[in-house]
């Protein structure tokens, strides 16, 4: 990801004083900011001043270094729930960190009213494939007996004192709810069945499990998506990949400029 400065050589398993070597403590823990692959964090890594690799368990590492001027850690989970829910339980367990901001990509559903560029922060997040598919239905884990949330379709609502902070840094941002699938909606009937049984605006494919391990953690939590595409019929899609990761970036480095006021 970008240019990497490296201050120190980060352990690794079996290196003299085990896996972790971390940066000099700063006055307050760093932000976590979190993406699923390395071109929609590129633009905000080349930003990070004095890097440092840190290695975790199981094959995990973070950059650690100073964003306008504010410590940062910035870790790539992979595509999905699963390496998302993975990723990020390590590296909470091992660092504490101020609040965790996933940031990405996403693709806005047929009657979001969403343009390519519009930059999403989530007031809810959700698995609407998780439970069981009957004649009668779709039922939740809740509706099976087994709650990982308080709301249909295991969403969890959002809100918090950095999701404020966020809304007020970028005065356009939409608050809207996104759902997590493990498959992306590339036919009409899939997109319109999403839309209608979650109420999102966006999909992507790591918030939910981000945001309950956070939640978990007790850490605040906060995600940003920028539409780079539509869902639906494959072959009618629009994208714009670059200009989403580049809105992206540009909310994040705001962010973080409001910060240092």
């Amino acid at each position: 990801m970008g240019n990497q400065k490296q201050n120190t050589e980060p352990q690794r398993q079996g290196d003299q004083g085990g896996f972790l070597q971390l940066p000099a403590p700063s006055p307050q823990p760093p932000a976590l900011l979190v993406a699923a692959v390395a071109k929609e964090a590129r633009g905000v890594c080349a930003q990070i001043q004095n890097q440092q690799t840190v290695s975790f368990p199981a094959g995990v590492s973070a950059i650690f270094g100073t964003l306008v001027g504010h410590p940062v850690a910035l870790v790539l989970t992979g595509v999905g729930s699963v390496r998302a829910a993975a990723v990020l339980a390590v590296v909470l367990a091992q660092t504490p960190f101020s609040c965790v901001l996933q940031f990405g990509v996403g693709g806005a559903y047929p009657r979001s009213g969403l343009n390519i560029g519009d930059l999403v922060l989530a007031e809810s997040e959700c698995d609407p494939q998780a439970g069981l598919e009957s004649p009668e239905g779709f039922r939740d884990l809740q509706g099976l007996g087994f709650p990982i949330t308080d709301h249909f379709p295991n969403k969890q609502l959002l809100e918090n004192k950095w999701i404020e902070f966020i809304t007020q840094a970028l005065p356009g941002v939409v608050r809207a709810g996104v759902a997590t699938v493990a498959t992306c909606s590339a036919t009409d009937a899939l997109a319109d069945r999403m839309e209608h049984l979650t109420g999102a605006k966006v999909e992507a494919m790591e918030g939910f499990p981000a945001a309950w391990v956070s939640a978990q953690f007790g850490i605040p939590f906060a995600e940003l998506r920028a539409v780079s595409n539509t869902t639906g019929d494959r072959t009618r899609q629009q994208w714009d990949l670059s200009k989403g990761c580049d809105v992206a970036t540009e909310a994040i480095l705001t962010i973080f400029r409001k910060l240092t006021e």
